[in-house]
């Protein structure tokens, strides 16, 4: 384990689950689409999950719970978890929260003692030195608060009732530098609820990005290139299974770091 002070936040996205032998987003709207009347959903390949969501229930091709159920469906017939990266992350010592946007129950199912967890719905008041683990949409198990349409989004960024969740979320990021990985930046919902978390930090810390080749593509989204501006955020390329060691090759060697190690925890 890592000795450093500093410390960070991380952010897994959507694409985390391509790390874990588990069912992305991807595959979600797949089955989704599999069952649905192609005749009535008006196609879109850039159409996030909650969006298409939105669309079938809109639609009334589907109710929420079973829309749910399905997504349970999914993961239950998926076979065990690869609990390698987790490991990785865990035995770094780097992190001191993780933020998810993915459905599964992987950390809480094989490192509950070492997480605390927060969501929307019931924020931790544990104060010990545990991860802070936040599910920004819940999870698949948690049916009738699992945040998985627009309406959904919408409701939890809105109502005062959740302001507690996102402004001990904002915390973390106000605290230490934050990195984002694995996320889907083409996700316009996701993008948004990112920019409604960082925006209203009042002492942001620096924000990394950590990709592979795929960002030159994205970089020729206007939208994405704005959001990058707009905080600053810095890009790290590499590939996703040597994440960790070019973080720690970036931050911790101390011939590339420099200055640039704080006593962030």
């Amino acid at each position: 384990m890592s000795d450093n002070n500093i410390k960070f936040n991380l952010f897994i996205g959507e694409n985390f689950n391509e790390l874990i032998s588990l069912p992305t987003n991807r595959i979600i709207i797949r089955n989704l689409l599999s069952v649905a009347d192609r005749d009535v959903v008006v196609l879109n390949n850039s159409l996030s999950l909650p969006e298409l969501v939105q669309k079938l229930m809109d639609k009334i091709l589907y109710g929420r719970k079973e829309i749910v159920e399905i997504i349970s469906n999914i993961f239950s017939m998926e076979n065990k978890s690869d609990l390698t990266f987790y490991n990785s992350i865990f035995d770094s010592n780097i992190f001191s929260s993780i933020i998810s946007t993915n459905y599964d129950y992987t950390a809480e199912e094989n490192f509950l003692n070492l997480i605390k967890i927060n969501t929307p719905f019931n924020v931790s008041d544990d104060e010990s030195g545990r991860i802070a683990f936040y599910k920004i949409y819940g999870d698949y198990k948690d049916r009738d608060k699992v945040v998985i349409s627009t309406q959904d989004v919408k409701r939890v960024k809105m109502l005062a009732f959740y302001n507690e969740f996102w402004n001990k979320l904002r915390s973390e990021f106000n605290k230490r530098p934050t990195i984002l990985f694995t996320v889907n930046l083409e996700d316009k919902v996701f993008l948004d609820v990112l920019d409604f978390i960082i925006e209203k930090t009042d002492r942001l810390q620096p924000i990394y990005l950590y990709t592979g080749d795929e960002i030159d593509k994205l970089l020729t989204d206007k939208d994405i290139i704005s959001f990058i501006n707009k905080y600053s955020i810095e890009i790290i390329k590499g590939e996703s299974k040597e994440f960790i060691t070019n973080i720690k090759e970036k931050f911790f060697d101390k011939k590339k770091s420099g200055d640039a190690q704080q006593n962030y925890a």
